[in-house]
């Protein structure tokens, strides 16, 4: 958890309630996690977008 968080550049204790789903995560602190662990930011939040609600079916078009 430390040497992921000295990787990350952001505090341990993010890192933790991050994992716990206590606090939601900065798109910017998510993008240091992912490089950290080296995989793409999408694939390291895949797993929550497809338990998203709308996940299923076509986009939502934003205009």
């Amino acid at each position: 958890m430390t040497r992921l968080a000295e990787a990350a550049e952001v505090h341990r204790k993010s890192i933790i309630q991050i994992e716990a789903g206590r606090v939601v995560a900065k798109v910017s602190t998510l993008y240091g996690i992912a490089h950290a662990l080296g995989v793409p930011l999408p694939e390291l939040v895949a797993p929550v977008c497809a338990r998203h609600p709308k996940a299923v079916g076509t986009p939502t078009p934003i205009v």
